[in-house]
């Protein structure tokens, strides 16, 4: 199981980077560490410089959900190989109960550039914070989802029902209908113009 201060970094190579900036774009990520222990993760990505991810696990027997904010990075590495890099900008947050001692590693989401494809298209995990390639390893699943692919059951893996997040995440998918209150209803008034010609004062005067 993962624990502090170890990281576990994924490799993710998809190209996120065409998500338009002004929606939310969903992913669901699974994966298994090194003993084997499986992950579940929900990807909600806004832009570049907004997104969070939802992870959920079982740990003793405890089902277990926390959340990471990230933001977008690229570089390259020491072999010239391009990547693009979720890296977070928070610390971990237990949404459901956290016991004593309890910790979750942060993680790290990577894309690396295909030179064959033109693309950021494999994915890998790693729990070496010192990214050593030979520790990567490659994930279960990473899938796309649409509205139609997620259920209200499927939400509360993730959220409990009090959430904001959980709430907007309804309406977004459809689970929850937006209700569109109509505009008041104009009342049609007639307007009387009246237009008087007023002389040109300055129009000079006819002598007489």
């Amino acid at each position: 199981m993962k624990r502090a201060p170890s990281f576990l970094v994924f490799t993710l190579l998809f190209q996120l980077i065409g998500s338009s900036v002004h929606s939310q774009s969903l992913y669901e990520i699974k994966f298994s560490d090194k003993n084997n222990n499986q992950y579940k993760c929900l990807l909600v990505y806004f832009h570049e410089n907004s997104s969070y991810i939802r992870t959920a696990y079982q740990e003793n027997g405890k089902y277990n959900v926390v959340e990471v904010n990230y933001k977008m990075i690229y570089g390259t590495t020491s072999t010239g190989l391009k990547y693009s890099m979720l890296s977070k900008v928070s610390s971990p947050v237990f949404i459901t109960s956290k016991a004593a001692g309890q910790s979750y590693n942060p993680d790290y989401f990577i894309w690396f550039f295909n030179n064959v494809s033109g693309k950021y298209d494999d994915l890998y995990t790693t729990d070496d914070s010192t990214f050593n390639s030979q520790n990567y390893r490659r994930v279960n699943s990473y899938t796309p989802l649409t509205a139609s692919t997620i259920t209200d059951l499927y939400l509360k893996e993730f959220f409990s029902t009090g959430e904001n997040k959980y709430a907007v995440l309804k309406k977004m998918t459809g689970i929850t209908a937006v209700d569109l209150k109509p505009l008041p209803r104009l009342e049609t008034t007639k307007l009387h113009l009246k237009l008087k010609f007023l002389k040109n004062p300055l129009k000079p005067k006819a002598k007489k």
